[in-house]
């Protein structure tokens, strides 16, 4: 996937190590721009490749392409612009002022942010 955004133009313009925690299952976040867009490349602490994406802060998103299709974790939620927060971040004192501001951010693109999905 770096090769192919590099050949599409775009700079790896970041390399943010997460750590080996069992929790987060991210290991690496490349980031690459071109212009104003922006492609982070998650790279996985164990074999699955999805595991990363379902544990993210925020259920909007939890969500990757595939070549033929589309898998959202929380779909109803997404659609409607919904989000819950993940509660392993209260679980590990993951909610940190760069992943409030994240959620600002969401909250700042229409998305209601719940604590739970019966909100």
């Amino acid at each position: 996937m770096t090769k192919f955004l590099s050949s599409a133009g775009y700079s790896n313009t970041a390399v943010h190590h997460a750590g080996n925690h069992a929790y987060t299952a991210i290991h690496t976040v490349f980031t690459f721009m071109k212009n104003d867009r922006k492609v982070d490349v998650i790279e996985s602490n164990n074999s699955s490749a999805i595991a990363p994406i379902l544990v993210f802060y925020l259920t909007a998103l939890m969500n990757y392409v595939m070549p033929f299709s589309i898998f959202s974790a929380y779909a109803g939620h997404t659609s409607r612009q919904h989000a819950v927060i993940n509660p392993m971040l209260f679980d590990h004192s993951q909610l940190t002022l760069p992943t409030s501001l994240a959620l600002v951010k969401y909250w700042d693109h229409g998305f209601q942010i719940l604590l739970t999905s019966q909100s």
